[in-house]
């Protein structure tokens, strides 16, 4: 068994060119990679749209007291890291691990369709608790099939295999074989409850999503946007539907795991006791803009990627007769007699610097941003048109997103094999 899993190892680092010894110069893997996947998400992308917003479509009438998240983690991308948010110590090549990834990636592309993950809360389970499920569409409905809110229940209480129909799709539903429930250490906060929480003292604070787990969030983010940004759950997305859970386990660069909530969403209006005037207390995601059913999505990922890697939130965008956004208002603290909340307004340009800053000042980092700040989508293109604009997206925004944090994956694996194996 040792020696075909390193006959495989040795195969796959040469597979994906990360044996320095038969590194060449000439070959980028990671273009290799990315040319590879935007073949299958891509067209997948296309494919899908019914089938999410049917889902989305079985969530929305959820009571208050029972929490459906869209796991972020579409693909299982972290099952590269054990449960208790540390990194494998064995030799098994992580290459050989992203392998998993790519491979959920072409059976989704070939069957078209995914097996969504749906992370599941009921007073039954607590708040520090979440169950995975996997929802898969089906053109094989059995007679039992039922209603979606009681087959969600059934999972999440009772741990059985189910259908729903919803929309006029039947989907199967189970919990997930891969970490099938996820430990908290507190209670899952949106994005914009964590900045309120946080403004008494102080509104800036880079990290508040961890140093790398705000990168994770960021590419999961962007994959998400490919794949859904023709459906209702992403049309209008802001930090009040980003749910973040903190790992029970506080390994910095695995701090917090991510959803989008799938149920009502209630807009964040915080109450604060001394506000400037002129502040606003609204969410930026309420505001109605000119964009159209496409630009829309981009523009508010734009500005939820800017509020999770900066760690500040937003108050408003300013936004030019062409829909390009022009300026952000941040809300900020006065320090005087008594803390006061105030809002200050910066360029995209000084903004997007500080966004090059946080990825260790590279530009394609930055330029994804500005792209879903500044481009414009057609209102109705095509479906050649679609797949080219797809296509772009994933190389401009998804791909220098990725880059960068599995760059900051490698190093973190690296440091776990070093310290696993001093001997070598």
């Amino acid at each position: 068994m040792e020696k075909n899993l390193n006959n495989l190892n040795s195969a796959a680092n040469r597979a994906w060119q990360r044996d320095l010894r038969v590194q060449k110069e000439t070959v980028d893997s990671s273009a290799i990679y990315h040319a590879g996947v935007v073949h299958l998400l891509v067209p997948l992308a296309k494919k899908i749209r019914n089938e999410a917003n049917a889902l989305h479509s079985s969530c929305r009438s959820a009571p208050e007291n029972m929490h459906l998240d869209l796991d972020l983690d579409i693909f299982d991308n972290s099952s590269l890291i054990l449960p208790n948010g540390t990194a494998s110590k064995d030799k098994f090549p992580r290459s050989v691990k992203r392998d998993r990834c790519v491979a959920s990636i072409a059976k989704a592309h070939k069957d078209e369709r995914i097996a969504w993950k749906i992370l599941g809360q009921t007073p039954q389970t607590g708040n520090l608790h979440s169950v995975r499920m996997q929802v898969e569409r089906t053109e094989y409905p059995r007679s039992d099939s039922g209603v979606p809110l009681l087959a969600y229940s059934k999972v999440i209480e009772n741990n059985a295999k189910t259908q729903f129909f919803s929309s006029d799709l039947c989907y199967n539903i189970h919990q997930s074989e891969q970490n099938p429930t996820l430990q908290s250490s507190e209670a899952g906060k949106t994005l914009r409850d964590l900045f309120d929480q946080n403004g008494a003292a102080e509104f800036s604070d880079p990290d508040i999503l961890g140093k790398s787990s705000k990168f994770r969030v960021a590419f999961e983010l962007a994959q998400a946007c490919l794949l859904l940004l023709r459906t209702s759950l992403f049309s209008g997305i802001c930090s009040c539907h980003l749910r973040c859970s903190r790992a029970t386990q506080e390994s910095d660069p695995f701090l917090y795991y991510f959803g989008l909530q799938m149920g009502l969403v209630t807009h964040g209006h915080p109450t604060w006791e001394h506000v400037s005037p002129g502040v606003t207390r609204s969410c930026w995601g309420e505001t109605d803009r000119s964009w159209n059913v496409l630009t829309k999505p981009l523009r508010h990922l734009g500005l939820l990627l800017i509020e999770a890697l900066l760690g500040r939130p937003i108050a408003h965008a300013q936004v030019q007769r062409n829909g390009v956004i022009e300026t952000i208002s941040f809300f900020e603290t006065v320090h005087g007699p008594s803390l006061s909340i105030d809002q200050h307004s910066e360029t995209v340009e000084d903004v997007l610097e500080k966004v090059r800053k946080a990825f260790n000042y590279r530009d394609r980092a930055r330029d994804a941003v500005k792209f879903c700040l500044s481009t414009i989508l057609p209102e109705a293109p095509l479906d050649i048109d679609m797949e080219k604009r797809l296509g772009d997206f994933y190389f401009e925004v998804v791909t220098p997103l990725k880059d960068h944090y599995d760059s900051l994956l490698d190093r973190h694996f690296e440091y776990i094999r070093v310290a696993a194996n001093p001997a070598e």
